[in-house]
């Protein structure tokens, strides 16, 4: 049997299943279609609805401006808010629609195997890293399939309506081929060009995301392909979901069978599916019927077919069946190249195919429950959106070694449920474009209360008595505590000391914050950073804290208080500028320069191409583009991460800067005993510093970094101490990353200190990959920190 007779029986096969899944379907679609008449456009779960909104509006798959003008008008509740605004975001596409959706084209490309002399097409595939190939099993049984196939790039017409010339290339099966024939799909390296450039540097590649959120019920889809082997053609607009599946989504769409292996994309160019199938009529045999309603014969052609529906395999099915495979490292090499959100990156992880819940991973944007409209920012701006996964334009193809594993972690929790005025904040919140800031009377307990004494079994935070920590660590010393009663911390200074005889009264636990909190209440802060690690204690099985026992040194005020002779602007959400580098720019000097040199140094390590940045003209131009590199690189937007680097520059050049902050925090630091140091992002430098001028009589038992900037030469090198050494007195040193933070660019921090941290790559929640709350959520963040207030015994000093 020839090659494309088999490809052609393997499809009629898969397209035999796909009407048998299709009738045991039924129910739902009838039900679906019911909906859809009583006027639900969205006929989806609220769960989705939820999800796919949030992703709308984080992913820059609608302006949050025609969000809110959707809701506006009138109260609605969440489900008719949510569908209002998918209704919107599926009827007005920005402009940026047609030139995204001829980068992702580029990504696709036409199959043919070689075979007695001639070149048959047999399908189409499309690039989902810089090197792999992703089409059909039935297009690719086996690798010996695969070895005598040549795929197409460009084989399609220009804008003048004449073919363009096309690239061809060959792939190499024997490095790389994963196939399975249940979900219908296969991976194959493309070898590189002539100059050993992979495929992806020339054509771009589709980011694949684990994640839900990317499609509803009722939505439209896209798909680019090569049917019967044409040029390349795209299918738009009148396509809707009808159901998912476990395994496959069934869509309204005009396909031909050159099709199978096409990427199914939504309206912002995100792969949700692969096309593997149409799905014929059939009658109660199962048999094929034709158009004229008689039983379709091998012979009569797929034009004969009554096709009703199509089919495609789910995205996030897939990257689960690759994350199980037991793969050596050579091959693992190839899925960590596919992307953070591809969940690829950690082997202990991706084998167990821990992948969040529909329900969970999908970080819904967070609405408050009385109310139908999404807040606006303080100033009454919308609230920008964030970057998204969809195609990667050429040469912006980054490869995460296995090294860097990240493990997957749900949120901390259930954005459907928890009101806005109880989601936790990061140090960035106040200029994070990508959170939504709380109202004035968001505070679940205003401050006055927080700080009166609370019986432990009253205090929310606290857990039940058997579980609190004065149960866990006795008190050995300190001023006799009444029992059953947590004294209020006083206010000395800017910051919040701990309570009296909090963790014994000889272990003392710090939280050392970042930028952003000069408008922040200290308390609101504090019970935030709690709350992140409560839940990452609660899940690594370890007691609670109470917000009032951690010590809380507050210098926001006193950093822009400090910077303001530099000239920077003062960084809120009630300032809107054009421009991110100068909106966040210290004045011209020493400050700019490092704060320049910051960017241009974190875009390169965030794997800025070289020969590109050579090219740009300037050090403006380099900053400018660096910047943008970061974001669309990363999970933050341009103006956070200006700010960021903005305020470290200012904290590092500036010697009052420095010396204010410092002086700051040791008011309120122990002046004895033992110490848990937990810092974020700013902090992290600043935490470093602190090191030098801590009373002798303290020990530091553990410090913990984490969203941390230390990795970038231009910061270590300026630390009073210096750098990269790790810190003498420091017993015990942990680090944790995100890799899509741009602030922890630089991590892991064990590649360029000497002797440094024990580190853990996490996942943060999409558009929060620098907040701290969620750092301190994973097990195996807290888990340090809860281990070392509890241990009776000091971890011997690192030598």
């Amino acid at each position: 049997m020839d090659i494309a007779t088999e490809v052609r029986e393997n499809r009629v096969g898969h397209s035999k299943a796909a009407a048998k899944r299709y009738r045991w379907s039924g129910t739902d679609r009838d039900a679906t279609a019911h909906r859809q008449r009583r006027g639900e456009a969205f006929p989806d779960t609220p769960e989705m609805l939820a999800a796919r909104t949030a992703r709308l509006i984080q992913r820059n798959g609608l302006p949050v401006e025609a969000a809110l003008e959707a809701t506006r008008t009138e109260a609605l509740d969440r489900p008719k808010m949510y569908e209002r605004i998918l209704g919107v975001a599926k009827d007005l596409q920005a402009w940026s629609f047609l030139p995204r959706g001829v980068r992702a084209a580029r990504t696709v490309a036409r199959i043919s195997v070689r075979e007695n002399g001639r070149e048959i097409p047999i399908g189409t595939g499309f690039l989902v890293s810089p090197r792999l190939l992703l089409t059909n099993h039935h297009v690719f049984p086996d690798a010996g399939v695969a070895r005598s196939a040549v795929v197409e790039f460009d084989a399609q017409v220009t804008v003048d309506n004449t073919p363009e010339v096309s690239q061809r290339f060959v792939l190499a099966p024997d490095a790389f081929f994963v196939a399975d024939e249940a979900l219908d799909f296969a991976l194959v390296p493309v070898v590189p060009d002539a100059t050993g450039l992979p495929v992806g540097e020339t054509f771009g590649w589709n980011r694949l995301s684990v994640q839900t959120g990317k499609l509803v019920i009722g939505e439209p889809v896209n798909i680019i392909g090569h049917p019967s082997g044409r040029l390349k053609e795209i299918s738009i607009r009148e396509n809707r979901l009808e159901a998912r599946l476990d395994d496959f989504l069934q869509y309204q769409t005009d396909t031909e069978p050159g099709s199978s292996g096409s990427p199914v994309f939504n309206d912002q160019w995100e792969v949700t599916a692969l096309h593997h199938s149409g799905v014929p009529r059939t009658d109660d045999r199962g048999r094929i019927l034709r158009r004229d309603g008689q039983v379709w014969r091998e012979g009569d052609g797929d034009d004969a077919v009554d096709w009703i529906s199509n089919e495609g395999v789910r995205v996030s099915v897939i990257l689960k069946h690759l994350a199980a495979l037991p793969l050596d490292d050579a091959r693992l090499a190839f899925l960590t190249e596919m992307g953070l959100e591809s969940g690829l990156q950690d082997r202990t992880t991706v084998r167990s195919a821990a992948v969040p819940s529909p329900s969970t991973d999908g970080r819904p944007f967070p609405l408050p429950a009385d109310e139908g409209t999404i807040p606006p920012m303080a100033d009454g701006r919308a609230i920008p959106p964030s970057e998204d996964t969809r195609a990667v334009p050429p040469q912006n193809a980054r490869t995460v070694p296995p090294s860097h594993a990240t493990p997957l972690q749900p949120p901390t929790q259930d954005p459907l449920t928890v009101p806005l005025s109880q989601s936790t904040r990061s140090e960035a919140s106040s200029d994070d474009t990508r959170t939504v800031p709380p109202t004035e009377d968001s505070r679940s307990v205003p401050p006055s209360e927080a700080r009166r004494s609370v019986p432990p079994s009253e205090d929310a935070q606290s857990g039940p008595p058997p579980e609190s920590w004065r149960s866990v660590v006795p008190a050995q010393a300190g001023p006799p505590v009444e029992a059953g009663v947590r004294p209020a911390p006083l206010r000395t200074g800017a910051g919040l000391p701990a309570a009296p005889g909090a963790f014994g009264g000889t272990r003392h636990l710090v939280f050392l914050h970042g930028r952003g909190h000069e408008e922040c209440d200290p308390e609101e802060v504090r019970r935030n950073w709690a709350a992140g690690l409560n839940c990452g204690l609660t899940r690594a099985g370890l007691p609670t804290i109470v917000p009032s026992d951690a010590c809380f040194p507050f210098y926001g005020r006193r950093l822009v208080d400090a910077m303001r002779p530099l000239e920077a602007l003062h960084r809120s959400p009630r300032v809107a500028v054009g421009d991110p580098v100068e909106a966040a720019a210290p004045a011209a000097g020493s400050t700019r320069r490092l704060y320049e040199q910051l960017i241009v140094e974190a875009a390169a390590k965030a794997g800025l191409p070289p020969a590109r940045a050579a090219s740009l003209e300037g050090i403006g131009d380099a900053v400018h583009h660096g910047l943008s590199w970061l974001a669309d690189t990363t999970d933050l937007d341009r103006l956070t991460i200006a700010a960021v680097f903005g305020d470290v520059a200012a904290y590092l050049d500036d010697r009052r800067v420095r010396e204010a902050v410092l002086d700051c925090v040791l008011q309120e630091m122990p002046q004895s005993g033992r110490l848990v140091l937990v810092s974020h992002s700013l902090g992290t430098v600043v935490a470093m510093d602190l090191l030098t001028r801590l009373d002798p009589a303290v020990e530091v038992d553990l410090l913990v970094t984490a969203g941390s900037p230390l990795g970038l030469d231009s910061v270590f090198e300026r630390l009073i101490s210096g750098g990269p050494y790790r810190p003498d007195r420091v017993a015990r040193w942990f680090n944790a990353w995100c890799p899509i933070d741009p602030v922890a660019i630089g991590c892991p921090l064990g590649d360029r200190w000497q002797d440094g941290p024990d580190e853990a790559p996490v996942v943060n929640a999409t558009g929060r990959a620098h907040d701290i709350d969620e750092y301190l959520a994973h097990a195996e963040v807290a888990q340090e920190i809860g281990v070392s207030l509890c241990s009776p015994a000091q971890t011997a000093p690192h030598v």
